[in-house]
């Protein structure tokens, strides 16, 4: 509970925003900063409203996709943050 109203907050805070703070993002998400930040892109542009996209379909390619990328502790560099 505590770190979903702290996620939400960075969102509200800084997403569209120069500085926003991807890795608080990832410490926020566990880890999972191309899942969260990735749904939260779609959702503010307006993709789910705007279009009929199966919500379970994109959730599971935004995990697939960062399924792909190493973690920030296994690479410092072209990492699911970067990502």
């Amino acid at each position: 509970q505590g770190m979903s109203n702290k996620l939400q907050q960075l969102f509200d805070e800084e997403f569209n925003t120069w500085g926003f703070d991807v890795f608080e993002l990832s410490r926020l998400s566990e880890q999972r900063p191309l899942l969260f930040g990735g749904w939260e892109a779609l959702l503010r542009s307006g993709c789910f409203s705007e279009f009929t996209i199966s919500s379970e379909k994109v959730s599971a390619f935004l995990q697939q996709a960062e399924g792909l990328y190493m973690t920030e502790q296994q690479t410092p560099y072209h990492n699911n943050i970067h990502a």
